[in-house]
This record gives C-alpha cells, sequence and structure tokens, in this order.
C-alpha cells in the first residue's frame, strides 16, 4: 500500500475516497486542538491489540486471537465520535456512528454512515481542499440536477479494511507511530507480557504529559538553515514539519561522517554505508 509522500508534504487534504479525506494539520491546529488529546486521538484510530495486552485480558479478550480490523471496528470506532476527530475527518465523518455491516460480495465487515446533507452543508467531491477551514467530509453529490433544495442529498459513507488500512497508513507516516507485530512464543511468555505492561502502565499512569512537539519545536526554531522562527512555525503542517526535523537530523550526520571521513583522523569512509552520507536521500 503506497502513499503519496509529497501530497503529505504539500498539505492538502489526503483523499482515502470519493466520502473520506484526512486534513493535514498545522502546529497551531494541534496547539488550539491541545496535543495530549491530538496525539491521543490519533493514536487511538491506528491502536493495535498488541498495545492493549492487559486491558484486553482483563475482560476475557485475548489479544493474539483478535485482528486490528476487528479491534477497531468493535471496541475504538464506537468512541471516536466526529468531535473528536473533525480536526482530521471534517465535520460529517464520525466513526461512533458506524454500523459493522457485513457484506456478501467481499465476505467481509464493513462501517456504514448513513448521511443526510442539505446544500449549505455540502462540499462537492471534485475539490481536494477544505472550503475556508470548514474541513468537511467529502461527498458525491447524488439525486435530479431539480431535486428540492429543501430535500437532503442522502449517501453512504462506507470504511472497508483496505480503507481502514490506507488510513492507518497516512497516520503512521505522519506522526511516526510503529506498527507492532510481535507474538507470543507460548502461554507463558504471554502471561508475562501482560503482566510487565499492565505493571509499566501503573506506574507510568500518573507522570505528568510532557511535550514532544515543544521540544522538536524548540530544536528546529534554534537549528542553523530552518526558515521559519517561533511563531512562523506554527503555520507549517505537521507532515512538513516532521519531515524537517528528520531531514535536519539527517543532514547533520551526514555533515558529521564527512568532516570525519576526510580529515585523515577520523572513520574511514569506505566503511560507511553510502545512504548515511547522502544528506538529499531517503530518510
Amino acid at each position: 500500500m503506497e502513499i503519496d509522500k509529497l501530497k503529505l508534504y504539500r498539505g492538502n487534504p489526503y483523499i482515502v475516497n470519493e466520502h473520506i479525506q484526512i486534513h493535514m494539520p498545522t502546529l497551531g491546529e494541534i496547539v488550539d486542538y491541545g496535543e495530549q488529546d491530538f496525539y491521543s486521538m490519533c493514536f487511538t484510530i491506528v491502536e493495535q491489540p498488541t498495545n492493549m495486552k492487559w486491558q484486553l485480558w482483563d475482560v476475557g479478550v485475548d489479544w493474539t486471537e483478535i485482528n486490528q480490523w476487528d479491534f477497531f471496528t468493535d471496541i475504538l470506532a464506537p468512541s471516536l465520535t466526529k468531535e473528536k476527530t473533525k480536526i482530521l475527518f471534517g465535520d460529517i465523518v464520525d466513526f461512533s456512528l458506524m454500523k459493522k455491516v457485513y457484506k456478501k460480495e467481499i465476505d467481509s465487515y464493513v462501517l456504514v454512515q448513513d448521511v443526510a446533507v442539505f446544500d449549505e452543508d455540502s462540499q462537492d467531491v471534485g475539490s481536494a481542499y477544505y472550503d475556508d477551514k470548514s474541513k468537511k467530509g467529502l461527498f458525491r453529490k447524488k439525486g435530479k440536477p431539480n431535486r428540492n433544495k429543501n430535500q437532503p442529498y442522502e449517501y453512504q459513507i462506507i470504511v472497508d479494511e483496505y480503507t481502514y488500512k490506507m488510513i492507518c497508513k497516512i497516520i503512521r507516516d505522519t506522526y511516526g507511530f510503529e506498527e507492532k507485530h510481535d507474538r507470543p512464543a507460548n502461554e507463558v511468555t504471554k502471561l508475562a507480557q501482560i503482566e510487565d505492561e499492565k505493571e509499566e502502565y501503573m506506574m507510568n499512569k500518573d507522570k505528568p504529559y510532557v511535550s514532544n512537539l515543544m521540544n522538536f519545536i524548540s530544536a528546529m526554531v534554534n537549528s542553523e538553515g530552518f526558515k521559519r522562527d517561533d511563531v512562523t512555525v506554527f503555520d507549517m503542517n505537521i507532515y512538513a514539519f516532521m519531515d524537517s526535523v528528520r531531514r535536519v537530523s539527517k543532514i547533520k550526520n551526514a555533515q558529521l561522517l564527512l568532516q570525519s571521513g576526510y580529515s585523515g583522523f577520523g572513520i574511514d569512509l569506505k566503511d560507511i554505508d553510502k545512504k548515511e552520507i547522502e544528506w538529499a536521500g531517503e530518510i
């Protein structure tokens, strides 16, 4: 599943399908939303059963026997109200209202949301942008051209497993969430992992939240070559900003390696992976 990273970098809403697009918020929008709540919401969307081993175990669910799609549809989606996700999906898409429906033609379950909107609430699917920051959901106009203006457009937003995986891919690529593939070798290991993670959670649950964005923003604003200051940095979309964080780190690392290699007293550049000194290479 490939994502067009250049489109993410540009910052325009990323169109997933005819009804769903993902807004790329600026740092300022994230601050206004609340950084901790924002990242918690994003992580909830992509969360895997392995991240909630003991919580699932305590309610009688074996985390190794539930896949991520069922985990999302059955457990996570009902908590993702439109108010929580509007900053990403606009003011129409509402996972908490979606019903799980079996589709015989694809032999799989999908999430379905019935929608009815009037002209003044709508936005054409042909536009890849949110009009005047309204962040409304996309939809395709249906019905006859001479339809009564007082009657709403009615349609369904459908999220299948592929669509959900694409959403997860975009969010992980943007915010740096890792996808885990760990599985216990046996029952003893499984129980040990559950106890370890529960103990770690209890030890850390009351610790105050530490802002990651604050550290990144401070570092970048004070980095040579970064073109934004402490005011204009908040106009950057989050994908472009996080790319800058990684790019500046790669550039500085390449410079240090090259300086050491050419000094005659440091490392031998023949022993270094060329990708590490290609400052404009893939991150």
